[in-house]
């Protein structure tokens, strides 16, 4: 069974996933350092040289390579819900668990991080707040079980969702 984190940037996915896919033994998977890989160049290069069309194309491909694998841990990008046939992807191929944090959390994490640029040119908490409200809809979509990583440790988060996968496999 393949465990999918979606949720906004900054959340945890990458952080909560690498613990928890090293507790279950499962192969991690980042989408977004696949998509690097792929396209031969960083996200924001591949963003401003080729759109973000593209960039969703490429995207969409690289969902459906690693999920279709088992047993793997996949941390997926914020805007991954964006496309339906994302959606229909994750919900068709595991346990699905949508990580949140309040804004002010997220703007902390990632307000620093030259590899997180503005997505809209906006001030970054304005975008971070529509963009969340624009996505929300969709990370609930999919979303099996919600975790606020604000108000929860890693290892919290972790324990968690195992107990959760655990209740859900009848163990």
């Amino acid at each position: 069974m393949n465990i999918i984190f979606v949720g906004y940037r900054g959340t945890g996915k990458t952080a909560i996933g690498r613990t928890l896919a090293d507790r279950l033994d499962y192969e991690f998977v980042d989408t977004d350092d696949e998509i690097v890989r792929e396209a031969g160049m960083p996200v924001p290069e591949i963003f401003s040289r080729l759109g973000e069309a593209k960039f969703r194309e490429i995207e969409a491909g690289v969902l459906v390579r690693v999920s279709s694998v088992g047993n793997t841990v996949i941390s997926t990008g914020g805007g991954m819900v964006l496309k339906p046939e994302n959606r229909a992807v994750v919900r068709n191929s595991g346990f699905c668990v949508y990580l949140t944090a309040g804004p002010n959390v997220i703007f902390e994490r990632i307000h620093l991080d030259s590899n997180r640029p503005s997505l809209t040119g906006k001030d970054p908490m304005t975008e971070i707040v529509e963009l969340m409200d624009k996505r929300r809809a969709f990370y609930e979509e999919v979303a099996m079980m919600t975790i606020d990583t604000g108000k929860n440790s890693i290892n919290e988060c972790v324990r968690q969702i195992m107990m959760k996968i655990e209740k859900k496999a009848g163990v």
